[in-house]
Order: structure tokens, then sequence, then C-alpha cells
């Protein structure tokens, strides 16, 4: 980058940065009101700006790649659903309403993950779905939300937050078919995600596969999540609010959250130093290359040993290898270059 992009990159972590501390600090703020000890404060800051930190770094170094900016947005919506424990009604409505978006977030990063773009119709269609239920799923959700009444309808302890500045009383009658209907949702999109990571999986080579780890790492913990979640809504004597059940399930959850955006910010930067190695092929190889020494060089950098390097030959109107076996472009377990 030349110095006035770099310029732009550094004026744009800082805003994240300043976004990133007044949803860290409101958020508390909003969690403590609701009852939240001190640990229960330092575990979801912890988990929020664990994810804005890996976002900048990865940001910084790879501005090119979405994956940075996910990770930031990721850390600042993990604050929204916490605006719940105010008093102030329109702060309150803000918070039930996006709640859940830090969920959509998460599965962009993950689908994304390593380019930083969705690159499949599936992939684009599910993280659409997602935030279309958070935005309009969320908002009805809200307008039927009395937390007066509806006292287990959210995760935070708090019998005097509230009222919902957008609340309809007439429609309260549909709030609990909707809010398990929206469960629902959600719990068949996370089904769905799975199967579209299944199938990039198969169909990836081995590096990539180990690009994807971190993915895999990130999915499951929401799955996981989304399990116990679905197991207090349908029995609730298990997930009863301040039970230990519940306070176990939410520890795990952000302990093991902590770990995910330096294991996508680890990823990013395993393959920029693969990428860096790639210079040091011309050295490796020598001005006499053969497809042999080509492919072990290449074997190396990019750690797939499954590699097949395969040179176009007009002769036989196809790719062969160095041992003349013809290498077909297609099919399960390769990538195509």
């Amino acid at each position: 980058m030349d110095s006035q992009g770099k310029r732009a990159v550094r004026l744009r972590l800082t805003g994240a940065a300043v976004v990133a501390g007044i949803s860290g600090v409101a958020g508390s703020w909003a969690y403590a009101r609701a009852g939240a000890s001190a640990g229960d404060l330092v575990r979801d800051l912890a988990v929020g700006w664990a994810f804005v930190v890996a976002g900048m770094m990865a940001w910084r170094r790879r501005p090119a790649n979405n994956t940075g900016r996910l990770m930031v947005l990721e850390g600042i919506t993990w604050f929204l659903g916490n605006l719940q424990g105010t008093a102030i009604p329109a702060l309150f409505a803000f918070g039930a309403w996006w709640e859940a978006l830090n969920m959509a977030v998460l599965l962009h990063l993950i689908l994304s993950f390593p380019e930083g773009r969705l690159t499949t119709v599936l992939t684009r269609r599910l993280v659409q779905f997602a935030y279309g239920l958070v935005a309009v799923g969320g908002l009805l959700r809200t307008l039927m939300f009395d937390p007066a009444t509806d006292t287990g309808a959210t995760y935070l302890d708090c019998r005097e937050c509230g009222p919902n500045l957008i609340f309809v009383p007439s429609w309260h009658g549909m709030f609990e078919t909707f809010d398990a209907v929206y469960h629902a949702a959600g719990w068949a999109l996370s089904v769905v995600a799975v199967v579209a990571i299944v199938l990039r999986w198969r169909h990836a080579s081995a590096a990539r596969r180990r690009a994807l780890l971190p993915a895999w790492i990130g999915i499951g913990i929401a799955v996981v999540f989304l399990m116990w979640d679905m197991l207090f809504y349908v029995v609730p004597w298990f997930g009863e609010v301040g039970s230990v059940a519940e306070q176990a399930v939410y520890l795990l959850s952000d302990l093991a959250q902590v770990a995910v955006p330096f294991a996508f910010l680890a990823g990013l930067l395993r393959m920029h130093l693969q990428r860096a190695e790639v210079s040091g092929l011309v050295i490796d190889v020598g001005t006499d290359p053969d497809p042999a020494k080509v492919r072990e060089a290449l074997v190396r950098v990019l750690g797939d040993p499954t590699l097949r390097l395969g040179l176009w030959r007009e002769e036989r109107g196809a790719y062969v290898d160095s041992a003349g076996r013809e290498v077909g472009p297609d099919g399960p377990g390769r990538t195509r270059v």
C-alpha cells in the first residue's frame, strides 16, 4: 500500500477501536445493572474484545481480506444483547432486536474464511438469511416482547429491565409461538451451515483443510452453544435463569470463544507466511527446473503432500506429470488453480 492507503487503514482501525470501546463499556454497564458479577463482566469483555484485538491485527496485516473487519464487527456486536439490562426503553428495544446479530456475523466470518468473501451461492444465501432473520425476525419478536412478563425470554436475570419502547400489547399473545419459530429457524440455519462447511471440507486439499480448521473450531463452539440453548428452551427447569447449569454453560462458552478469534488470526498469519515463502521457490528450483523438483518445492511451501503438478502437453492434449501420467483437473480432494 502507498502512504495514503496506510493512513486510510489507520483511520478505520482507530474508528473501529472507538466504537468497540463504547460498545464494550455500554454493554458492561447494562450487564452489571442486570446483576452480573465481576467475573461475568470480565469474561464477557474478554470474549468481545478478544475478537476486536485479533480482528484489528488481522485487518492491519491483511487489509484486503475482510476477515479482520468481520472479527472486529463480531466483537462490537457481542455486547448488543446486554443493553436489555437497562431501564432505558430505547436501549432495551435496541438490545432485544439485535441480540442475535453477533451470531449472524459469526456465521458470515466462518463461511467466508479464509478468503474473506463468500465463494458459493449456498454460503451467500445462508448469510443473507441470517442477517434477514435477525433484522426482520428480531424486530417482530421485539414488538411482541414484554420484559415485565416474559422474564425467561432473555439470558439476563433482570426483573426490572425495560420497559420495551416498541412493545405492541395487542401482539403479546403471539410471543411464545413466534419466539419458538425464531429459535427453530436459528437452529435450522446452524445445521445447514454445518452441511456447507462439510461440503467445503470434502472438496478441499490437505493444505486447505488446515486453513479451514479455525472455521471448524468456531462453528463447533457455536453449534454446541445453540444445542445447549435448545436444551434450556425445551426443558425449562434445566436452564432456569441463574441456575448452576446455565452458569456453567455460559462460562465454558465464553472461555472457549476467547480462543476462536486468535485461531482465525493464526490461520491468516500462517497463510501469509506460506505465501511469503513462495519467493524462495526461485532459488530452490534453480535455473533448470524439472516438474519433479517444482512439485517437491510446492509441496513443501504449500504444506500439501497430495499436490499433483501437471504441465500442458500440446501433442497429447492433456496435463502430464513428471512420470508422464495424465493429471485430471477435476475430482474430489483436489483444488484446481
